[in-house]
């Protein structure tokens, strides 16, 4: 197994689908007690940082029967 890159949003995503070819992704963007206005920021960092590498993760199409 390839080391873990730590750096940049895009190389991680692309780790992870490399090694585990996820069919999706789930975030969760807030925990517990978690104040709204934290949760808020986190998604808007989320949304700045992380979801443009989101992007270039290639889909993986599966074909359905019909």
């Amino acid at each position: 197994m390839k080391e873990h890159p730590r750096n940049k949003s895009d190389e991680q995503l692309k780790f992870i689908a490399d090694q585990f070819h996820p069919e999706e992704f789930m975030m969760v963007m807030r925990f517990g007690a978690m104040p709204q206005d934290v949760a808020d920021k986190s998604i808007a960092l989320f949304a700045r940082e992380v979801l443009p590498a989101v992007h270039t993760v290639p889909a993986v199409g599966y074909a359905v029967d019909s």
